[in-house]
């Protein structure tokens, strides 16, 4: 289009949840192709969500004369991990066959105006040093934000929004330039932040681990980025009150794996873990519970200090008893169908990590073939936005499209090996409450039993998966528990 065709700007609506799942489709697609980009039942999801959930963000959709959406702006508070900035662009998006209409300049002056009638005077945002579109926020104004080592990978702020807003209102001619860029990448977002300076001259590094068009991140989560001793992990964080819960997943998880859970704890302070060599998390230099243990706890405590409360399932559960014991602060400890801390003995571990993960082992061609062929897998059922957000956080797509597991026979082989390992004196030496949420049947009941005499116990109906076979059940179980030992 070479004239400028009318079209409107308004807050988004509940009732615009459908419309806006399409128009997000559409324009991420354009923005980063097709290749694993997120289904619109996806992003449906995310967006109705969101409505739901108590609005500390807020959004504008630009209208065509027809009534169609043809691009949004999304403004959420800034959580303080980049100095000197109060608000964040935390997503922009016009469709491409309306570019150059002046679209993107309206969307973000109505976002700065709206952070200034909150009293927020500034704001940055996330993007891609790729990205062509990086002109139109320098013709509006921002500046560049640096890595210590000079790098410029995407970040852009505006220190002072009544500069921008100003600027926008004396007609600066910024209608040349086009907005597609976004915040999709939460991994890259925390990346960035770890690497700033304390100067006023932010800087930003952005290498992600995971392209934006993976989408694996939760809403209402943020990604983190975690040390301790020699493990770099990532993590998904759900702000909340009260003692944080940290979650450890099992073997082929990941932290996504508890989303559907967490979703059931309003409230709560959850951070969940993405343990080595899962998720987006790289590998260990060991698999052995006692240094991954003290090296988790080192992390976790170094980023949230205080108390927890650790929840393991399956091997993470086994590690959870390592981690409760290494550290001194736990006041609660909930193991959900988890490995037994005493010995365990796997006679054949690639035979057993082909049984229990058969369907999830092999490459697939494409992510649209993989969603297809896991979603009737007992680790995935019953099939839901959630899931799928998880099993994407447990692939790599490739530049030919074929989808990876993260999880293989050796890495599930070695980490089964690890059971062997004896911990009962470290589950001993547990003082803080232990509850035992079990599976129907389970394998490891018995062991638990002897191992906390003292602890509550419940058996619920679901399979191995409890955190997904049954959500209501298990986040019943855990927050009645809660309740009761006052945590």
């Amino acid at each position: 289009m070479t004239r400028p065709v009318p079209f409107g700007i308004r807050d988004a609506r509940r009732e615009d949840v459908a419309a806006l799942a399409k128009l997000h489709v559409a324009t991420f697609r354009e923005a980063h192709g097709r290749l694993g980009a997120p289904t619109f039942e996806l992003r449906e999801s995310q967006w109705r969500d969101a409505f739901e959930r108590e609005r500390d963000w807020f959004c504008y959709v630009a209208e065509a004369p027809d009534g169609r959406l043809i691009g949004f702006a999304k403004g959420t508070l800034h959580d303080g991990g980049v100095p000197g900035f109060e608000g964040e662009l935390n997503k922009i998006y016009v469709l491409r066959a309306w570019h150059r209409q002046g679209i993107g300049r309206q969307l973000v002056e109505h976002v700065a105006r709206r952070f200034l009638e909150r009293g927020v005077g500034s704001m940055l945002l996330f993007g891609d040093a790729r990205n062509p579109s990086n002109g139109f926020y320098e013709r509006l104004g921002a500046e560049r934000l640096y890595s210590r080592d000079g790098e410029f990978d995407g970040g852009y702020g505006w220190r002072d929004l009544h500069r921008l807003v100003g600027a926008a209102s004396v007609g600066m001619s910024f209608e040349t330039s086009t907005a597609d860029s976004t915040n999709e990448d939460e991994d890259m977002r925390d990346r960035l932040i770890r690497s700033i300076p304390l100067a006023l001259l932010v800087g930003v590094s952005c290498h992600s681990a995971r392209s934006p068009a993976t989408e694996s991140i939760p809403s209402g989560a943020r990604e983190r980025v975690i040390r301790g001793g020699s493990l770099e992990l990532h993590a998904l964080e759900w702000p909340g009150e009260g003692t944080p819960l940290v979650m450890l997943h099992g073997l082929g998880g990941n932290a996504a794996s508890w989303a559907a859970l967490v979703r059931q704890l309003p409230g709560r302070h959850v951070i969940a873990v993405d343990l080595p060599g899962h998720g987006a998390s790289p590998m260990a230099s060991t698999w052995d519970f006692i240094p991954l243990a003290r090296d988790l706890v080192t992390a976790v405590r170094g980023r949230w200090p205080g108390s927890h409360i650790w929840i393991g399932h399956s091997w993470g559960g086994k590690l959870a008893v390592a981690t409760a014991a290494a550290d001194s602060f736990t006041r609660g400890l909930v193991l959900v169908d988890a490995v037994q801390a005493s010995p365990l003995r796997v006679a054949d571990p690639v035979g057993t990590v082909e049984h229990l993960f058969a369907g999830e082992l092999d490459a697939w061609p494409s992510l649209e073939s993989a969603l297809m062929a896991v979603r009737e897998l007992p680790q995935f059922s019953p099939w839901t936005p959630d899931v799928e957000l998880a099993f994407r956080r447990a692939v790599a797509v490739q530049p030919d499209g074929r989808v990876v597991p993260l999880l293989s026979r050796e890495k599930g082989a070695a980490v089964m090996r690890t059971f062997t390992t004896d911990l009962t004196e470290a589950a001993s030496k547990i003082q803080a409450p232990v509850f035992v949420i079990s599976a129907p049947n389970s394998v490891f009941e018995r062991a638990q039993h002897t191992l906390f005499p003292k602890a509550d116990f419940v058996s619920l109906a679901g399979n191995h998966w409890l955190q997904i076979s049954n959500v209501s059940g298990t986040s019943g179980a855990l927050l009645a528990w809660l309740r009761q030992k006052s945590l």
